[in-house]
C-alpha cells in the first residue's frame, strides 16, 4: 500500500499547532453537520494530542461547532428539502436517509443521540429532523448529548494514551486514507451517474401540461388560489388523510388561501393548520375558463350524507348515461368500476415513471366518464402535468385522476356516478388525443388495470 496519507496525518499534526488551528477545527466541525464527508475527529485527535492540557476545551468547541451546524441541517430540512433532496440521492444517502426518518418515528430525541455519538453520517440526521418537524428544542439537546459524548471520548482516549495511541493511529492513518478515497470515488460515480442520465427536457403544452417530474414535497406549504387539501395531496404523491391528521383538519376538510399546511409526518404532538388571519373568510377562487356543462338530463339533485356543516347541504348529483348502461364493469374493493374512456391503451402502468398511470387514446370531442361512484373533490388546472383534471374521491383510501382533458364537465363537491360524464378528452404532451387515468391508494399510484375490466369496448 502507497504511503501517501502518512505525511498528511504528519502535516495536519502540525497545522494542528497553528495559532488558528481551532476556528479550522471548528469549521470543519460546523461544515460536517451540513455537507462535509469526512469526521472532525481526524483533526481533533492531533490537536489534543499537540496540547493535552486544552483537551477537554477542544471537545467543547467542537461539540458547540458541531451542534450549530446541525441546526443549520435542521433549518435546511425544515424549509428547503426539495433543494437538497436530488443531492442526497446522489450520494447515495437515500437508504439511510429513510432509515433516519422510520427511527424517527420510532425513537425521537434518542435516535438523535445515538446518531451523534455513533458514525451514522450526522447530516442527515439533521436534514432529516428539520424535514420531519421535530421539536427543536429536543433536537438541539439530543445533538448536545450525542456530539459531546463522542468528541470527550475522542479527546479521553487520546489524553489518556498521549504518544501511544498517536502511534497506533498514526500506523492506521493509511488504510483510513484510502478507506475515504474509495468511499469518495463511489460517490464521484454515482453523481456522473446521475448527472449523465438521458433525461428528457421539459416540455410545456399550451393546455397546461408539463413533462416536469412531480416535486418533492416541502416541509411547509402555503395554500394558493385554486388549491384543495386533494390537490395538495395529489402533487406531492401524500395520502390526503394522512395530510389533514397532520395538519389538525377535521371534515369536511376545508383549507382556505394563505392557510400554512405540513407535509411531512411530524415528530411528537399533532398541531393544527396554521390559519392567516387575513385570509379567513376568503372562498376558492376557480379557474377562469368557463366550466362547461353536463347535461340537465343527467343532473338531479339528491341528499347526500350531511357533513358536519352549520347547515345541511344537498350536493348535485351526476348520473350515467344510457349509453353506459351496457357497460362492462368489475367489482373491487366494494366498488362497481368500468373504463373511463373507450380506447387503446397506448401507455402501460408504469411504477417508475413520472406519472404513474395508463395513457388511454381518444379523439376530439370523445366523452371521459367516472370510473366508479364517488364525489368529485378537485377539478382545475393547477397541477402543472395535468392540463385540466378532474379527481374523484371513492372511498377513505381511494381516489382516481383524470388529466390532458381539454374540457370539465364537473365542479367540485359534485357526486358522480359510475359512467357519469365528467370531462373531455384531451391532448398529452406530444399533442396526442389521450386521457392519463390514475388510481391511487393512500397517496399512492397503483396500477389501474387492477380495478378495471379485463376488455374495453
Amino acid at each position: 500500500m502507497v504511503a501517501i496519507f502518512t505525511p498528511i496525518y504528519d502535516r495536519v499534526l502540525m497545522w494542528s499547532r497553528h495559532r488558528h488551528a481551532e476556528r479550522y477545527l471548528m469549521g470543519m466541525s460546523m461544515a460536517e453537520s451540513i455537507f462535509f464527508p469526512i469526521p472532525p475527529d481526524v483533526m481533533l485527535a492531533p490537536m489534543v494530542l499537540a496540547n493535552r492540557a486544552r483537551a477537554w476545551w477542544l471537545a467543547g468547541m467542537t461539540t458547540l461547532a458541531s451542534v450549530i451546524g446541525g441546526v443549520i441541517g435542521y433549518l435546511l430540512g425544515y424549509w428547503a428539502l426539495e433543494l437538497i433532496m436530488p443531492l442526497i440521492e446522489r450520494a447515495g444517502y437515500v437508504g439511510a436517509y429513510d432509515q433516519a426518518v422510520e427511527a424517527f418515528e420510532n425513537y425521537g430525541i434518542w435516535f438523535v443521540i445515538l446518531a451523534g455519538f455513533s458514525p451514522i453520517p450526522f447530516k442527515l440526521i439533521t436534514i432529516a429532523a428539520g424535514a420531519l418537524g421535530m421539536p427543536w428544542l429536543g433536537f438541539v439537546a439530543g445533538a448536545l448529548i450525542g456530539r459531546a459524548s463522542r468528541f470527550y471520548m475522542v479527546a479521553g482516549i487520546i489524553y489518556a494514551g498521549g504518544e501511544r495511541a498517536a502511534e497506533h493511529l498514526r500506523s492506521w492513518v493509511d488504510r483510513i486514507g484510502w478507506a475515504v478515497v474509495g468511499l469518495a470515488l463511489v460517490v464521484a460515480l454515482l453523481w456522473l451517474t446521475g448527472c449523465a442520465s438521458t433525461t428528457p427536457a421539459p416540455v410545456v403544452h399550451r393546455s397546461g401540461l408539463s413533462g416536469t417530474a412531480s416535486a418533492i414535497a416541502p416541509a411547509t406549504y402555503t395554500v394558493r388560489a385554486g388549491d384543495s387539501l386533494y390537490s395538495i395531496a395529489f402533487r406531492y404523491g401524500l395520502d390526503w388523510q394522512e395530510v389533514a391528521a397532520w395538519n389538525g383538519i377535521p371534515s369536511p376538510y376545508v383549507i382556505r388561501q394563505g392557510d400554512e399546511l405540513r407535509l411531512r409526518r411530524p415528530v411528537g404532538r399533532r398541531v393544527a393548520v396554521t390559519r392567516d388571519a387575513r385570509s379567513t373568510q376568503t372562498p376558492r377562487i376557480n379557474e377562469t375558463r368557463p366550466l362547461s356543462q353536463v347535461p340537465p338530463s343527467q343532473v338531479r339533485s339528491a341528499e347526500l350524507q350531511v357533513r358536519p356543516t352549520a347547515e345541511p347541504k344537498t350536493d348535485t348529483l351526476v348520473v350515467a348515461g344510457a349509453d353506459q348502461a351496457d357497460a362492462p364493469t368489475r367489482r373491487v374493493e366494494g366498488l362497481d368500476w368500468q373504463w373511463p374512456l373507450d380506447g387503446a391503451v397506448e401507455r402501460a402502468f408504469n411504477p417508475s415513471a413520472t406519472r404513474r398511470g395508463l395513457g388511454i387514446n381518444g379523439a376530439a370531442g370523445d366523452v371521459v366518464v367516472a370510473a366508479a361512484d364517488g364525489e368529485v373533490v378537485y377539478s382545475g388546472t393547477a397541477l402543472i402535468g395535468y392540463g385540466e383534471l378532474v379527481i374523484i374521491k371513492h372511498s377513505p383510501t381511494l381516489l382516481s385522476a383524470y388529466g390532458y382533458n381539454s374540457k370539465r364537465l364537473v365542479d367540485e363537491g359534485m357526486r358522480v356516478e359510475a359512467g357519469a360524464p365528467i370531462a373531455e378528452v384531451g391532448q398529452n404532451t406530444d399533442g396526442q388525443w389521450q386521457l392519463h387515468f390514475e388510481v391511487r391508494r393512500n397517496g399512492d399510484a397503483v396500477d389501474p388495470r387492477a380495478f378495471l375490466p379485463s376488455t374495453n369496448q
